[in-house]
């Protein structure tokens, strides 16, 4: 039973944070679900590119220690000249890229830069 407004304000904090967590939990998972869909439309649906690697850093976050975050810089040409783009991907330890190769790519023409790699050796998730 509530005897003080300090016992009641204890117990509304609480059922506040309850609701907070829970809302973010929502959120979290409503929000990775559209970002998935996003991929899997590009992969299915978006224009195809290829970029040079000009820039290869470890992010530092590895996938069951075979597949390893690595972001990248590509040089892409165009016909409105050369533009420079940056994205990361899983990549197997024996296909992370070094500058000067040649990487495919697709991408949402409305939004260039969403860009999902699509080399060999790149984790799909």
């Amino acid at each position: 039973m509530i005897e003080t407004i300090a016992d009641y304000l204890g117990i509304s904090i609480f059922i506040a944070l309850i609701v907070a967590v829970l809302f973010l939990i929502f959120y979290q998972s409503k929000s990775g679900k559209a970002a998935a869909e996003k991929k899997k439309w590009i992969l299915e649906n978006g224009q195809k590119g290829e970029g040079e690697v000009i820039s290869v850093s470890d992010t530092g976050v590895s996938f069951n220690d075979r597949f390893y975050n690595i972001k990248l810089r590509l040089k892409v040409t165009s016909v409105s000249g050369d533009e420079e783009i940056s994205t990361s991907a899983f990549f197997s330890r024996a296909n992370i890229p070094k500058v000067g190769d040649t990487i495919p790519f697709k991408f949402d023409p409305a939004d260039k830069t969403k860009v999902i790699i699509t080399a060999d050796g790149v984790l799909q998730s």
